[in-house]
């Protein structure tokens, strides 16, 4: 009888410590620590403390395109559209295929009446006119 359930037996632990990080364990485990607990100021709107929180981050872990896609987002929520633009050109750095980034830095540029840099940036990405259509038609 002992044997055979030692299969549930030995499942019991590795339960629980899953259990632990899916309610609560914030960064147990997490390959970029404290990313947890900035994700949650940034979603409670303690925006600056997020920004603090994803640069720290970043100090550990320089080339992070989410991470720095993430204060762009932080940024932009503060009206701080030139800083989010500046952003995202890092965020495009590191990660060069990252269309949501290249969408938002369109939407930036847009927004602070930089033509050009807006030209350049659709001709290199066409794929972004696509994206914005796209999401005007799931605002909609």
């Amino acid at each position: 009888m002992l044997f055979g359930n030692l299969i549930f037996l030995l499942g019991v632990p590795v339960a629980i410590v899953q259990l632990f990080r899916a309610y609560g364990g914030a960064d147990v485990g997490a390959r970029i620590r404290f990313l947890d607990s900035a994700n949650l100021k940034a979603r409670n709107g303690n925006f600056e403390a997020a920004i603090k929180a994803y640069q720290g981050i970043l100090s550990t872990h320089p080339i992070a395109a989410g991470v720095k896609y993430n204060i762009a987002l932080a940024f932009l929520h503060q009206n701080r559209t030139e800083d989010a633009a500046k952003m995202l050109e890092f965020t495009l750095a590191d990660c060069s295929n990252y269309l949501p980034a290249a969408g938002l830095l369109a939407d930036c540029y847009e927004k602070l009446g930089r033509t050009e840099e807006l030209s350049a940036l659709k001709s290199s990405w066409r794929i972004v006119e696509e994206a914005e259509t796209e999401a005007s038609d799931a605002v909609e």
